[in-house]
């Protein structure tokens, strides 16, 4: 093992790490658990290297959920990183409560995610909504809800948000997609009349949206037509799929759940679930789930190696279904590849 650089912290600090999403850099961004069970926020370079903390631990920043081609990052405590300006942290603004989170960053350096309104003052009860910002993390527009309270989770760079949102407070929640001025438009689920519940996570900038939502046979994942249309299941290996990222080639990543649970990670493309496991058999990793997928197939996620949940890099390269492999965390660069079995 051997340093991981400038970050201040080494392989031997680092108790676990999970990755969230990647930008056209290969950078990667996530949360880190120290080997004193804080979570921190962290970047690495191009194509996973040399990851390094955000912030100091007095902001709070505990993990990074989005980052996009200019490396600038958003997560929870809605904060905005721009290694432009030197690195530094702004705290964005609020829909006048207390907490809120950025998930997603655009080219222009929107920010979409959830924020508190103002506690009710009769009941107490208190609201999110999803939000999108202003261009650099600049001021939030609140986008209101389908009833109850609404959280962004996907953006593109168009400005066209989705997420979920409860039909009525406390109650089932459904996909949806909005924008600055044009109101949130549900997207409904696989049960007829809409019952259940849905849930988009991500959408590519012909806005094809993927996610998952309630059907007659358990949750399953789902992608739409460009422009938010109709929902389509995705064929699933397992009982239950979970849709977590788009890319602009149409190219899904998510995990399934076979029936006896068990957590696999899948790559879904021209109408064909792939499990990533299977793309780097022999190489002692079991991958559960994959998290996010940039436009050169670089795929991140978690997975299990000797025993220990680690983080991963799959990296595509030239020849037919071949994949390296990188362990996100540790200091030894951990990188394998194998033939993808036909």
């Amino acid at each position: 093992m051997s340093d991981l650089g400038p970050s201040g912290f080494s392989s031997n600090q680092i108790g676990a790490l999970v990755a969230f999403d990647i930008n056209a850099q290969g950078q990667v961004v996530g949360t880190h658990i120290a080997a004193d069970g804080l979570a921190r926020a962290f970047v690495t370079g191009p194509n996973g290297s040399s990851p390094v903390t955000i912030s100091p631990d007095s902001y709070g920043l505990i993990a990074a959920y989005g980052i996009n081609g200019a490396g600038q990052v958003t997560g929870s405590s809605a904060f905005f990183y721009d290694p432009a300006s030197g690195g530094g942290v702004v705290r964005l603004p609020s829909l006048g409560g207390e907490g809120s989170g950025g998930r997603a960053i655009n080219a222009s350096g929107q920010v979409a995610g959830g924020a508190a309104l103002p506690a009710d003052p009769d009941t107490g009860l208190v609201t999110s909504h999803a939000f999108i910002t202003a261009p650099g993390g600049g001021a939030l527009t609140d986008l209101g809800t389908l009833g109850g309270s609404s959280s962004a989770q996907g953006l593109n760079d168009s400005g066209q948000a989705v997420g979920y949102s409860e039909i009525v407070p406390g109650g089932q929640s459904h996909a949806f997609v909005a924008t600055i001025g044009a109101g949130m438009r549900d997207l409904g689920t696989f049960i007829e009349g809409n019952a259940g519940s849905s849930f988009a996570s991500a959408i590519n900038n012909a806005g094809s949206i993927v996610g998952y939502a309630s059907s007659l046979n358990g949750t399953r994942a789902f992608i739409t037509e460009a422009g938010g249309q109709g929902l389509t299941g995705l064929v699933s290996l397992g009982q239950e799929s979970f849709a977590s990222d788009i890319n602009d080639l149409g190219q899904v990543v998510g995990n399934y759940r076979d029936d006896a649970g068990t957590n696999h990670a899948f790559l879904w493309q021209g109408g064909t679930m792939v499990e990533l496991t299977d793309a780097v058999d022999g190489s002692g990793w079991t991958l559960e789930g994959a998290q996010a997928i940039n436009d050169k197939g670089q795929i991140v996620g978690w997975g299990v190696f000797n025993g220990e949940r680690r983080a991963f890099l799959l990296t595509p390269v030239p020849e037919p279904a071949t994949w390296m492999l990188t362990a996100l965390g540790l200091g030894l660069a951990v990188a394998v590849q194998r033939r993808a079995k036909r």
